[in-house]
């Protein structure tokens, strides 16, 4: 039930990001080439590592080392006049190339990518017993016959496993 969640979640982080990208990117030209890729729907367990988004090991493999540097780099500051001067009182303010940092960007991230095909199309394994309801006693005495019967604690033993749970879990006092 976790991994099945954990799919879900995972699906629905992966395919809004592409969608947004689809739906939003129709005028630049600089995304349009991803399109074709982005739009072939895979099942998420047959994907392969460039085929998932995952930032941060993108940009193992490039020139910028994180995004912060693209944006770094796509930046200036606004300090000129038009004659050519230096106007210090502008220092602070900053001059950002979105369409620059927008086209690294997705040429780090976007190669490979596609979208996951939704949670309803995903494969489970059912284990033996796994969904059918059996009685508590029943459970209890198969597990019995395996380990045979349980044993009352000497009063030695309990003080010393009371001793053990204080000693090591600060929830029990």
């Amino acid at each position: 039930m976790h991994i099945a969640a954990g799919y879900e979640y995972f699906i629905k982080l992966q395919n809004d990001f592409l969608n947004y990208i689809l739906d939003h990117g129709e005028d630049k030209p600089y995304l349009k080439c991803f399109f074709d890729n982005i739009k072939n729907k895979i099942p998420i367990y047959e994907a392969n590592n460039n085929q998932i988004l995952s930032i941060n090991s993108m940009f193992k493999s490039s020139e910028y080392k994180s995004f912060f540097e693209i944006v770094n780099t796509y930046t200036r500051r606004k300090i000129y006049n038009n004659d050519g001067s230096i106007n210090y009182l502008n220092y602070n303010k900053l001059e950002f190339d979105f369409q620059g940092i927008e086209e690294e960007f997705a040429k780090i991230i976007l190669p490979g990518k596609c979208l996951f095909e939704d949670e309803n199309n995903l494969n489970f394994i059912k284990y033996w017993k796994e969904g059918f309801n059996f009685e508590k006693k029943d459970f209890l005495q198969k597990f019995e016959k395996i380990l045979g019967e349980p044993e009352e604690l000497t009063k030695a033993e309990k003080i010393k496993l009371n001793d053990y749970i204080k000693h090591n879990y600060c929830f029990f006092e």
